[in-house]
Formats: C-alpha cells, structure tokens, sequence
C-alpha cells in the first residue's frame, strides 16, 4: 500500500513537472515574455499556493471540505462540496485584499505589504479569541468567525507574497520551481486521498454507499469551479456591455447594473422553474403495481371518492393501494380487528393553484368516509414529494388495530429541498384542515369525539409545526390537537430550536421533547410522559435536522467537546463557511437505505418509527409487540422493493 502511494505520488510530481516544462516552452514560443516572466508563470501555474493571494486560503477550504463530516459521499458531491468551499475562501480573501490594498495607499513595496498583513492577521486573531459561549448572540458569533477568517486571508497573503518574492529571486532557476510546485501539489492531492479515505473508515456506512474518489472528485470540483467561473465572466461582460449602451453617468451606472441584475436574476429563476417542473413530471407516473384505483371505498381514489386516482400522483397512489388488511392486524397483534384503516389522500393536481380548495377536499373525503367515527384521526404533513413513510402510518394503524383514519394532503411535487418555497402553502392548508377538523369534533358528545394526532417528517415536520409557531402548546388546544410526533425535523423550522432553548414559543416545560432514540425516552418518569404533548425525534447525526445559516458563523453545540451525540465522529470539526457547506451536502446524501434493513442513522427514521409511534400517541404496546410490528414492517417493505418500479404510463 505505501509503495502505491509513493508511485502515486512520483507519478503526480512527473505529471506535474512536465506540464510545467510544457507551460515554459508555450510561453516561451510566443516570445512575449522574457525568461524570468516565463519561470514565474510556469511555476505559479502549477504551484497551488503561489497563483494568487487567495490560493493558499482556498487550498486550505479545498482539504477542511473533504475531512471528517456527518454522512459518505460520493465523488460528485464532493466536488460540488470542494468548489463551494474554494468559491467561499477567494470571496473572503478578495474582501481581505481590498482592504489590505486600501490600507497600503501608494506604499505597496514587499516589507510594506507583508507588515499591513501582519497586522491584519494580528486583528484577526484577537477577534477569533472572543469567548465562545453557548447563548452568545449571532453578533458576537460574526465577529469572532470573522476575525478567524481575517487572521487566516492574511495569512495566505503572506505566504503568496513571500513566494512571489523567492521566484523573482530565483527565476533563473528553471527547474526548482516546477519542483517545488509539483511537490506542494502532490502533497495536497496525497492529503486529500488520506482524508477521504480517513472519512469512510469513520463514518458508519452501508454496502451500497457510493465511493468517493480523489481523482473524480478533484475533477468534479474543478468542473465546477470553471462553471462559475464562466458565469461569472459572462455576468461582468452583460454588466460592461449594459454600462457602455446606457452611457457615461453615475444615474446611468447604476441602473445598467440594476438592468443586468434583473436580467440574470429572471434567467435563473426560469431556468430553476423548468428544471422543478421537469422533476415534478414524476409526479404524474403510474407504476405497474400501482395502475388500477382500489376498490376499497375507505380510501381516496376509489369509484366512491371525490378524490380521483388520477390526481393523487405517484406518492398518493402507493398510500392508498398499500392498506393493512384485518388479517395483517390479527397475524400482528394477536386481536381480531373489528375495522379496516381509513386512508385519505388528496393530490397536489387536485388543484394546484388553491391550497384552501384542496383542504376542502379532504374534509369532505372524512366526512366521507365517516372517519369522525374512529378512535384515532391521525393528520399527516407529507414531504416534499408527497411522499409519506409508510412504517409511521402501518405502525398506527396495527397499534389502533384498525380502528384509525389518516388524513395526507400534499402541497408540492418536488424533492424536499426544491419544495422550501412550498412550506407556507402547506403550513396554510394544514392550518385549515385542522380548523375543519375541529369545528367538525366540537360538535360531537365529547365521549364520542376521536384523538387528533399530528405527524410529519422532514419537510412534513416543518410544514404541519409551522401552523403553531406563534402559540406553541397552546394552538394545540385551539385546533384540538391531542398530540404530536415530529421525525427528522428540518434545521431551519422554528420548533427545531427547541433543544437549544433558542425559540420564543410557549412551551411549558416538559411539554415537548428531542430525542434521538427510544433508550432516552425510556429514562422518563411516567408522569414525565404523561405530560408530553409533542415528540420531536432528530438522530443526532442527521444533517437535515443539523443545517441551519448559524452553522455558518457559529460552532454548534453537537460540536462542542462532551457533547456530540451519537453517530456524530469525535475526528469532525467546525470551521466558518466550510461546515455548512459540508452539512448541506450531507443533507442529500442524509437517507441511503437497503429495503426491509431498518436503521437509525441519519435521515432513516425507520428503525425507531414503531416506538415512538407508540410513545408520542400513547397505544401503550409493549416491547414484543413492537418488535413484531418492526418483523412485519421490514418484511412488507422488502415485497414491495421487489415489485416493478418501471413506469407503465404517464397520466397527461
């Protein structure tokens, strides 16, 4: 193995070499550069800290993106994680130089340059050494972020002007240059291969985690790198080309940039709307298994429903067709079932212009139904794509024994991290299903009235808690919700600050609680559980229920020594602008699962679904009970991978 690197390593420093002594000879046939120009351009073009100020920094960024984070990747994301790093540390070095150059004035000798540095590097480094306290605010955060990223821009202005100053007194050396850079390289490449290497050896992984190479993704990033860099010149060529056509005049100056801001801004936004509805085509697919409305009139989609098979989209198919049966409760629980589950789904395509019509729907499809009639009405936010985990809605209905109606209504067709615009709309039409619910059950004796339960998951979470953001417990009273459960909880909704006592909701103690798995629960007095109104369940090592801007500027408590949480690597560390790139990217790569192989880790909440289902809605099972509904759920879930996933039709 160490014989392989060192070949790699040799076979990097000739690569580099000779495209250094290529890049010589280029030059130096177009004989517009003397020989000393032609060495400091060669050796600068392969040296990865000397090209300019910023190289050092975004050498620094390009390693930091490729250690230890919460989640494998593959070569692709890191590329995109790499260059969102390297794209980061050039827009800090380039606000550290023009305030370096704005210092110096006209003075910009070597010993002037290198002591403004210095002393910005000194600035830097007391502002870095600010107290880090747990609920300091964002402020003192910013500056002490700051002050770490000052100290080090400086500092790779140095390294970048002490280099430039050995090669103007070298350059008549021809070889060392491209020595010393290809060294310098291929040191960082070999560092990069043992980080990469070092993160899948921690990080707990599974067989079909995709490798992540340092070839592909050293390609990836600079693939992306360019990208940027070409919108970024054609954006600086529109603007030149407006400002020219406008004509001379700071008025004029300014509404050409303005003109040229709307412009790009329009396109992306376009471009962004295209690729979203391309994506939301998906929605309209019939899978084989999936290509015939049930016959079950307790369900959506049915001859008897107003809500069509046509539009309950891909998503709302599965969750009506995949219906326990009575047997499958009696095989389960060992009880006779006296009622088969309720399951309503009204799509996204049932009207996509009027959240209010689609709400209306679903109180009418209850109504229906007769789901009033059941103990348990369950309202579930969906994901992004509608999609809804069937282990939490199996779960409810085996420990119900059947005696339960769930109630889905979806608000977007995309990915969760596409539907964010989507959270306002859903949190709206959730806000009006459980105010129709509610005038519905007031009006029943109250010892026929059903338990109202609420879920969500992921973007679900966030857009069903949202409808009680300013009341807290309190709107759990006004819309009559019993109780709660909240899986993998999105960093940026309001109620995932909980844990950190950072949210002004009314909440009184021990009302609600973050776990990350069920032997933290178990550690609760009965009295403490009985005073449980909501249950949020975030794995510790979930980037989604981790991401959040602060991550940007402030070290987050999971990172902090004595409290990292399980699954989190004690190898992983903070640093400004660079984490939250690494835990955005993580964020996709959050939930790689092998059917009817349940885990809790990450973003797969599947594991721990069966008893926190029966904790937060209180069907008092026990332990055997649980683990045979995990036996059935994983069983049912491996049949159901195994069936055709080819599209039969598209619905138009």
């Amino acid at each position: 193995m160490k014989n392989k690197k060192l070949f790699l390593a040799g076979g990097i420093l000739v690569a580099t070499t000779v495209a250094g002594l290529l890049a010589t000879k280029k030059i130096r046939s177009s004989g517009e550069a003397s020989t000393a120009e032609i060495a400091k351009k060669a050796s600068k073009a392969i040296n990865p800290l000397s090209t300019d100020h910023a190289t050092a920094l975004e050498t620094m960024a390009f390693l930091e993106s490729m250690s230890t984070s919460l989640m494998t990747r593959d070569s692709l994301n890191q590329g995109v994680s790499s260059a969102s790093a390297v794209l980061s540390a050039k827009g800090v070095s380039m606000s550290v130089e023009s305030v370096t150059n704005a210092l110096l004035s006209n003075d910009k000798s070597y010993a002037n340059r290198l002591f403004t540095r210095g002393l910005m590097a000194f600035g830097g480094y007391k502002l870095s050494k600010l107290p880090e306290k747990d609920d300091e605010s964002l402020l003192v955060s910013s500056a002490r972020s700051i002050g770490r990223l000052i100290e080090v821009a400086s500092m790779s202005g140095v390294v970048y002007d002490s280099i430039t100053k050995l090669e103007q007194k070298n350059s008549r050396r021809k070889v060392l240059p491209f020595a010393v850079g290809a060294l310098v390289a291929a040191g960082i490449i070999y560092r990069g291969k043992s980080l990469l290497e070092e993160r899948r050896s921690i990080i707990d992984t599974v067989p079909e985690d995709p490798q992540n190479k340092i070839g592909p993704a050293f390609g990836a990033a600079i693939a992306v790198l360019q990208v940027s860099r070409l919108i970024g010149l054609g954006f600086r060529t529109s603007r030149k080309q407006l400002i020219n056509w406008y004509g001379p005049g700071p008025l004029k100056n300014n509404i050409a940039r303005i003109t040229n801001l709307t412009l790009w801004g329009s396109g992306v936004v376009a471009l962004y709307m295209a690729g979203i509805t391309k994506i939301g085509k998906a929605n309209e697919m019939v899978e084989p298994y999936y290509s015939q409305p049930p016959k079950n009139s307790n369900v959506s989609g049915s001859p008897d429903s107003s809500s069509s098979f046509i539009d309950i989209g891909l998503q709302g198919r599965r969750y009506v067709t995949d219906v326990i049966s009575k047997q499958d409760i009696k095989n389960v629980m060992g009880v006779n079932a006296t009622k088969e589950p309720i399951r309503i789904y009204v799509g996204f395509n049932s009207n996509q212009k009027y959240h209010s019509a689609r709400a209306e729907l679903a109180l009418d499809e209850l109504e229906r139904t007769k789901a009033y009639d059941r103990k348990v009405l369950l309202l579930v936010s969906p994901t992004g794509t509608g999609w809804i985990d069937q282990t939490m809605i199996e779960s409810a209905e085996l420990l119900a024994k059947g005696d339960i109606a769930t109630c889905v209504v979806q608000y977007a067709k995309y990915p969760s991290f596409l539907s964010l615009q989507n959270v306002s709309q859903g949190r709206r039409q959730f806000r009006q299903l459980l105010w129709g619910v509610n005038l519905q059950i007031s009006r029943m004796p109250a010892s026929k009235r059903p338990k109202v339960f609420v879920f969500g998951e992921s973007l679900g979470a966030w857009s069903s808690s949202d409808t009680i953001m300013h009341t807290g417990i309190d709107g759990f009273d006004y819309y009559g919700i019993d109780r709660a459960l909240w899986v993998g909880m999105p960093g940026l909704s309001k109620w995932s600050k909980i844990e950190q006592g950072e949210t002004e909701l009314n909440i009184p103690r021990g009302t609600v609680r973050v776990f990350d798995r069920p032997q933290q629960y178990e550690k609760l007095s009965t009295s403490q559980k009985n005073k449980l109104r909501a249950i949020v369940l975030n794995h510790d090592n979930d980037p989604i229920a981790q991401v959040r801007p602060k991550l940007l500027v402030k070290r987050p408590v999971w990172l902090t020594d004595g409290n990292r949480g399980r699954g989190v690597p004690e190898k992983m560390e903070w640093s400004p602008i660079t984490t939250f790139f690494q835990i955005a990217i993580d964020a996709g790569n959050a939930m790689r699962v092998i059917p009817g192989q349940f885990r809790s880790h990450g973003h797969d909440y599947r594991a721990d679904m069966a008893y926190f289902v029966n904790a937060a809605y209180q069907f008092g099972a026990d332990n055997k009970t649980l683990t045979r509904i995990n036996e059935h759920l994983a069983k049912v879930e491996l049949a159901r991978a195994q069936r055709p996933k080819k599209s039969a039709s598209a619905i138009q």
